[in-house]
């Protein structure tokens, strides 16, 4: 699939013969950008093909131009990262493929050095912050999930910005 431009992506708008509409600029946290003539548009979740059209059709409803050639190009794509912290070997943050929207809680911990000795592996947390700054909670059970396959059912699935936390197992 391709790539979905994100919120912090920095996008460079060209338009062909149209040197002095040239800008370069970071996506708001909302993903919009905001360009020539046409002002704020929201970018965020388009393909750059989708995104090209979409900002096309803009200028010419607008009665600016007849037949524009609307170029994008990501300059610089915005860092998605998990934390993975607790009973895991290496603790850290987790970058996230650029061309993946959500990574599997397994992956994550297997890059963090997989589960401690003493992790409690039925009770993961997951920590999610919505887009309303509340903060969301999954406890997951990664050990039912491994033992039963990944074939029978369907991996947790991280977000950029999740935070997860293995907890120690009581003996």
């Amino acid at each position: 699939a391709d790539y979905k431009l994100a919120p912090r992506d920095q996008v460079v708008f060209e338009m062909f013969n149209e040197v002095d509409l040239q800008t370069t600029q970071r996506l708001s946290s909302q993903g919009e950008m905001t360009l020539p003539l046409i002002g704020t548009v929201p970018l965020a979740g388009k393909s750059l093909r989708e995104a090209e059209q979409f900002v096309r059709q803009l200028y010419i409803d607008g009665g600016y131009y007849v037949d524009p050639q609307v170029i994008l190009s990501v300059a610089e794509y915005n860092l998605r990262f998990v934390q993975v912290l607790g009973q895991v070997n290496r603790p850290s943050s987790i970058e996230m493929p650029i061309e993946q929207d959500t990574m599997g809680l397994v992956e994550a911990i297997t890059q963090a050095g997989g589960f401690t000795r003493v992790a409690r592996t039925d009770s993961v947390q997951v920590r999610r912050r919505r887009p309303d700054g509340t903060d969301q909670q999954f406890t997951v059970d990664v050990r039912e999930f491994l033992n039963r396959g990944s074939s029978r059912g369907e991996e947790f699935q991280l977000q950029p910005g999740d935070v997860v936390f293995v907890r120690e197992r009581l003996i």
